[in-house]
């Protein structure tokens, strides 16, 4: 498994899945599971996965990430998911 500062940079987005979203008056956070049901805290602004994704927006059914890849003629893509 590769290495990330947190976490969630460890696992591919694949490996992960969103179980809970907590409303809150501040901002809202995510439960997010691996496939061995450990669950972890994410919040807007963290960075998950191992392509140095970012969270930008929690909704309840879903994470929006902000993915950024180098292709093979080193222009930067920005990726959605």
């Amino acid at each position: 498994m590769p290495t990330g500062s947190t976490p969630l940079e460890q696992y591919e987005l694949g490996q992960l899945k969103l179980t809970a979203v907590l409303e809150s008056a501040s901002e809202p956070k995510a439960i997010v599971e691996n496939q061995a049901g450990k669950g972890f805290t994410a919040k807007k602004g963290m960075k998950i996965g191992v392509n140095g994704g970012e969270i930008i927006e929690i909704h309840p059914d879903r994470l929006v990430i902000l993915e950024k890849t180098v292709d093979f003629t080193g222009e930067t893509k920005t990726k959605t998911l």
